[in-house]
């Protein structure tokens, strides 16, 4: 059983039992206002926006945000949350009943949200103002947000829920509310704000190596990782992914899991040997999932970006529009076997832009240019089929290693070009030998 007592009562306590293992004593989190901030030191600055929402439910389709609460904090290199630079909250009306269970959890009532609503112009800037948004299951809030804010397509996202090690870390479970007690708080409400608070203190906990939460799990999420999707499973063959941690997508209907590129190998010789023997052979697609980390001033130039008026947005082209979630540029590049990303990771952009590197920076960006005219020419085919990407392909690479032959970049270019040529001449080779004996 838990007792809440005031402070004063709580420290006798304590002081009356302070080694006792059956004594836990929880203190409260401390209001946004009084948080306690690390000492701000000479060096760059992130800023991270903390996000939560609470909704009528789990489905993004048919329920709605009621409450939703950004605080975006100054972080320094180490990890430490040395400023907060803006925060807010705000109630939403449904236009629906909100379920009872969600008025017990939450105490948000109908009579709360009515008439409510959130200035998307305002809330759209504070999220786009931070270079990462953290989220604890940030799935959750993503798909809600979204769909209220099309333009968020693409921002930089943390989960505070699995890119972070927490059992590593020696504690027990990853619910929020869990979490937060074994490190001597908690917090009463479950409102968007109260969460965002309480995320906020379980993130700024120095962990034995002397870094904090909040440190440990940027670094985490920005690692390269892969989805390694079970194709062609066989349906007895459910329990054992579900037991090796796959999940299952239910729009593309396959199992998959989430893991380091240099686990890919060990995990198809894996698949080959408990899931499918004989074939067929599993997808393996980049996943840069938390999109292109640039400076928050920048992120007009994303590929999914926001601002409609400055250019052609290709996420949504090619993904289908609005209602479809979009996905990173990496990953459309890797499903169509375009060459992208090639001398720096979307998460490294930042730290090169604020060590002022700037010919790494330059040639990244040539290689996102490069990317972004391959993928204009497939969608060209989408509305003329009669144009054939592979000579507009052959034809810009050839250009590019002409224009720009020592760049880092050029070498890889060149091995695809003859690939292609070799894989041309393949194919023409295997064609005559067809066509030969009716000749």
């Amino acid at each position: 059983m838990t007792q809440i007592n005031d402070a004063a009562s709580a420290e006798a306590a304590h002081s009356r039992l302070p080694s006792d293992p059956d004594v836990r004593i929880l203190r409260r989190v401390s209001a946004l206002e009084d948080f306690p901030l690390a000492s701000r030191r000479e060096g760059p600055v992130r800023r991270i926006g903390i996000v939560d929402t609470e909704t009528t439910g789990t489905d993004p389709r048919t329920d709605e945000i009621i409450d939703i609460a950004v605080v975006v904090l100054e972080v320094d290199a180490a990890g430490e949350i040395v400023g907060i630079a803006s925060a807010g909250q705000a109630l939403r009306d449904p236009h629906m009943q909100i379920p009872p269970h969600i008025t017990w959890l939450t105490g948000i009532s109908d009579e709360d949200v009515r008439g409510k609503s959130i200035d998307l112009d305002v809330l759209e800037r504070r999220l786009a103002s931070a270079d990462v948004l953290v989220a604890h299951n940030a799935r959750f809030d993503i798909a809600f947000l979204e769909d209220l804010l099309p333009g968020l397509a693409g921002a930089a996202w943390a989960c505070s829920a699995i890119d972070f090690d927490w059992i590593g870390a020696g504690f027990d479970g990853a619910k929020l509310g869990h979490l937060l007690m074994q490190i001597g708080r908690f917090n009463g409400a479950h409102r968007a704000m109260s969460d965002v608070v309480s995320l906020m203190h379980l993130l700024a906990h120095r962990l034995p190596h002397g870094g904090t939460v909040l440190g440990d799990l940027l670094e985490s999420a920005e690692r390269r990782t892969v989805r390694f999707e079970a194709t062609g499973a066989p349906f007895d063959r459910r329990s054992l992914l579900k037991a090796r941690g796959y999940r299952w997508d239910t729009r593309h209907r396959v199992w998959w899991r989430e893991m380091d590129e240099q686990e890919c190998a060990a995990e198809e010789g894996w698949f080959r040997d408990h899931i499918a023997p004989a074939g067929p052979v599993p997808r393996m697609i980049p996943l840069m999932r938390h999109g292109l980390t640039l400076p928050g001033g920048w992120k007009w130039l994303a590929f999914g970006g926001g601002n409609g008026a400055r250019h052609l947005d290709l996420a949504r082209i090619m993904t289908g529009g609005f209602r479809m979630k979009p996905i990173h540029m990496a990953e459309v590049l890797a499903a169509m076997d375009l060459p992208g990303k090639l001398t720096a990771p979307p998460f490294a952009l930042a730290r090169l832009i604020y060590a002022e590197r700037w010919e790494e920076v330059s040639q990244a960006c040539e290689v996102d240019v490069l990317s972004t005219s391959l993928l204009l020419a497939r969608w060209r085919q989408l509305h003329d089929p009669r144009v054939d990407p592979g000579v507009v392909e052959d034809r810009i690479l050839r250009q590019v290693i002409e224009l720009m032959p020592n760049r880092g970049y050029a070498d890889e270019l060149r091995a695809r070009r003859s690939a292609r040529f070799a894989a041309q001449v393949t194919s023409a080779a295997i064609e005559a030998k067809t066509l030969a004996p009716g000749l």
